[in-house]
């Protein structure tokens, strides 16, 4: 019989966690990238200044800062917290990313 180790899970699960942000990450670059090509075809075909680019910088630049307060908060125990704001706050910028778009074109 394989004896129970909570430092083993402990690390399965950090390790898990880690990996699903970075999955996160990978997904809300794609749709910001997307949307940094909207932008510029928005661009091509209307006369647009370059402010039309902040709400795409924005996100790269918030988006790993509250990923890096999620590791804050999962360190603290709450690791279903985390994971829900992980998921919220990707799903709140890829919303706001594309109603930025859809008003551009």
């Amino acid at each position: 019989m394989e004896f129970y180790s909570e430092e083993k899970n402990r690390k399965a699960v950090q390790f898990l966690f880690r990996t699903f942000q970075i999955v996160m990450v990978l997904i809300v670059y794609s749709f910001a990238y997307m949307t940094l090509l909207g932008v510029n075809a928005a661009m091509e075909k209307k006369a647009i200044t370059w402010a039309a680019y902040l709400p795409v910088v924005v996100t790269f630049a918030v988006y790993p800062v509250l990923l890096y307060k999620m590791q804050g908060v999962y360190e603290k125990g709450n690791v279903i917290r985390a994971t829900g704001s992980t998921l919220g706050f990707a799903s709140l910028l890829i919303v706001i990313l594309y109603f930025h778009l859809s008003n551009l074109i």
